[in-house]
């Protein structure tokens, strides 16, 4: 993490960025939110949101990236455990992040996340079962099962 990252500040900044692009997006599609508008909902200055971000799509990306990449970790680190430990990390992370996920899962965004959840949920279950079936092999029955999972 570099110095700008590390400093209070600039986390502070990002954060009331986030939360507030989360708000927004929850209530009606990104591509309808201006600078103007979150910058406001932010109570941070324009500039404050350019020295971080090129547009609104940029910060949208680096924070469906963070859910995706706190997920991976999440899933690869438990995806061995019983399903109802599984399941219940899962759904605590959710309640956690609900804001975030709120946001992730409504209407007003591209199928963009849900295409690289499915396939992170996909490639754990295939990963899980292969281990389960001492297999390397990804049979195409397999592969029926796990879109049937998902």
């Amino acid at each position: 993490m570099s110095a700008t990252q590390n400093d209070r500040r600039v986390r502070k900044s990002k954060k009331l960025l986030q939360d507030s692009l989360a708000t927004l997006v929850s209530e009606k599609g990104v591509h309808h939110i201006t600078i103007k508008e979150l910058t406001n909902k932010a109570d941070v200055h324009r500039s404050t949101f350019y020295a971080h971000y090129a547009d609104i799509y940029d910060l949208y990306e680096e924070m469906e990236n963070m859910v995706i990449s706190e997920l991976t970790e999440l899933i690869e680190t438990n995806f061995s455990l019983d399903f109802t430990i599984y399941y219940q990390i899962l759904f605590d992370y959710i309640a956690e992040n609900k804001h975030f996920c709120k946001m992730l899962f409504s209407n007003h965004v591209t199928h963009s996340f849900f295409d690289r959840l499915t396939l992170l949920f996909k490639n754990t279950c295939l990963k899980s079962w292969c281990i389960a079936l001492n297999t390397t092999d990804v049979s195409e029955e397999l592969n029926y099962l796990a879109q049937y999972h998902l």
